[in-house]
């Protein structure tokens, strides 16, 4: 069996698990790595810590795998280790996972790695019978950052595990990415390759800004994919690097289901009776730091009538966001805002279907950690009173500040 026929195997025999239990947490060193034993390597489970450990070198994938396991288990998670990988099912306590988590090493010699959410799929064909509910919120893996210009070769792969529902059925579906890293490369130059070759394959990214998982003291710029441009939810991320990427990576990590420290997240509940989520966009373009100015971009349907919403606060929870059914708007409309605690402004697409906002944030430290959360509405004018009529894009969150 094939490294994708395996993960593949392994992800629906988790997802399994995972709809009779909840949320679970898989954590992977990938095979055939060793340790130089100069480095740590750890895990973070959301809302629960940071477990470390130093292994000596020449330790394998397997080793180091146990060696988290039984870390983890000696502080009270309870695990499961299948080879080079363990899933967490609960945490100290037999407390419930809520949040997502990483994995990550600065031993030079664990270059690759990866990191899955599950929660329970969509169950059966057509229509998806559970109530509307948080998506899995993505996978996140670093930016390339320091380290000069590439001496020589390199690359980087990012693995993609997707949910998408193929011939009225929900399947698990893994894309590869391979981005190239050519003499005289620098750090700007390969973070624009990785970002173009992944929207390429359909995958929109977001800049996020996440803690290390064993260094969280020092907030590092990551790559975001939460979900395709189509809507399909991203479920997990295995990320690796070769060659002269070494300079660019000091850090290998990755991380599924987690939430940005600070930057910019697009996040959603089901709308539809299939489980998908809506087929209209929103995206923030500019700076997220107070004194920093940029503008909110829908894709909405040409000839609407559109507006945001805004909402302010700074405890949104992105796992569990709202879901307010409005059916006198449509009998499976759902709103990702409180409508009577939010602001709304007036827009118009233009031909193409693009509507846009400016947003000026003051220069004051007190905005720091702030939260906009935003969805972007359209009505049909020539069909007002028709329910149905009303369509809203996803939802987007800007944290300003870190």
């Amino acid at each position: 069996m094939n490294q994708f026929a395996t993960k593949i195997a392994l992800s629906a025999l988790l997802s399994t698990f995972a709809a009779a239990q909840g949320q679970t947490l898989t954590f992977g060193v990938n095979p055939g790595q060793t340790t130089t034993g100069s480095g740590t390597i750890g895990v973070t489970v959301g809302g629960h810590g940071t477990v470390t450990v130093n292994v000596p070198g020449g330790t394998s994938s397997a080793g180091v795998t146990t060696a988290l396991a039984n870390a983890l288990t000696g502080q009270g998670y309870t695990v499961q280790q299948n080879g080079t990988e363990i899933t967490v099912t609960s945490g100290p306590g037999g407390a419930p996972l809520q949040n997502g988590g990483g994995i990550g090493s600065t031993d030079p010699g664990v270059n690759g790695v990866r990191a899955t959410v599950h929660k329970a799929p969509p169950q059966g064909p057509g229509p998806n019978p559970n109530p509307p509910g948080n998506k899995v919120n993505g996978g996140k893996v670093p930016k390339a950052r320091g380290g000069g210009q590439a001496q020589g070769p390199g690359s980087i792969q990012v693995d993609v595990e997707v949910q998408k529902l193929v011939n009225g059925q929900w399947t698990l579906m893994w894309i590869q990415v391979v981005v190239p890293i050519q003499p005289g490369d620098d750090a700007n130059a390969i973070n624009q390759r990785v970002r173009q070759q992944l929207e390429n394959q359909g995958f929109k990214v977001n800049d996020v800004t996440l803690p290390p998982v064993v260094q969280p003291i020092t907030p590092v710029p990551c790559i975001g994919l939460d979900r395709t441009f189509n809507g399909e939810s991203v479920q997990s991320i295995q990320f690796d690097f070769f060659g002269s990427a070494q300079n660019f990576f000091p850090e290998s990590w990755a991380g599924a289901g987690q939430f940005p420290i600070s930057g910019v997240t697009d996040w959603d509940i089901g709308l539809r009776p299939d489980g998908s989520e809506s087929p209209y966009f929103i995206e923030y373009n500019g700076s997220h730091q107070p004194g920093g100015n940029g503008f909110f971009a829908a894709f909405v349907q040409p000839g609407t009538v559109g507006a945001f919403q805004i909402g302010f606060g700074s405890s949104l929870d992105p796992w569990n966001p709202l879901a307010i059914p409005l059916p006198l708007v449509g009998p499976d409309f759902y709103s990702v805002l409180d409508p009577f605690s939010s602001l709304s402004q007036l827009a118009f697409p233009d031909p193409l279907g693009l509507m846009q906002m400016p947003l000026v944030i003051p220069p004051d430290p007190q905005l720091q950690g702030l939260e906009l959360q935003l969805q972007g509405l359209t009505i049909d004018p020539a069909q007002p009173n028709v329910p149905g009529s009303v369509e809203r894009t996803q939802g987007l969150l800007v944290a300003i500040g870190q």
